[in-house]
């Protein structure tokens, strides 16, 4: 007398569908963040005769050149400075390294910021009241490409 076991049928299907909803999902968001850290940070000024782009995925601001009231014009440090410190984010993005967005800043005003290094960034103000403070290599080379170089 014979007597035959068999193993139990295995199904597959569950243990691929849940692979599937849980590392599809997350092999995406690394591809997101990776993609972010690499594109996403990187920022550019342009600057041409007549006006100022400030871009930034997903923010993008043109500022008119004739606008920009040439006294307002600074270098600042926002570590140090009592007025022009960022209190509150309005709008935008908060990271240890790049700060961008609509902020509050310490003297009660909005200021639309692009930041990734608090101490070297320039504040500039418009005729109609706006305020930009932007992250600069060189602020002096900055305002002479903007025309507001002493």
């Amino acid at each position: 007398m014979k007597i035959a076991f068999s193993a139990p049928a295995v199904d597959l299907v569950p243990s691929l569908m849940w692979s599937l909803y849980v590392l599809v999902p997350l092999a995406l968001l690394y591809a997101a963040l990776v993609l972010f850290a690499q594109y996403g940070t990187r920022h550019a000024y342009l600057v041409d005769e007549k006006v100022l782009n400030i871009r930034l995925f997903p923010y993008e601001q043109i500022v008119p050149r004739a606008e920009i009231l040439p006294e307002s014009f600074r270098p600042v440090d926002l570590e140090n400075d009592e007025a022009l410190g960022l209190s509150l984010r309005l709008n935008g993005t908060g990271l240890p390294n790049l700060k961008v967005g609509t902020y509050r800043l310490k003297d009660g005003k909005a200021a639309f910021v692009l930041v990734t290094d608090p101490a070297a960034a320039v504040f500039f103000e418009l005729r109609d009241g706006k305020r930009y403070i932007l992250s600069v290599e060189s602020p002096r080379e900055f305002a002479g490409a903007l025309g507001l170089a002493p």
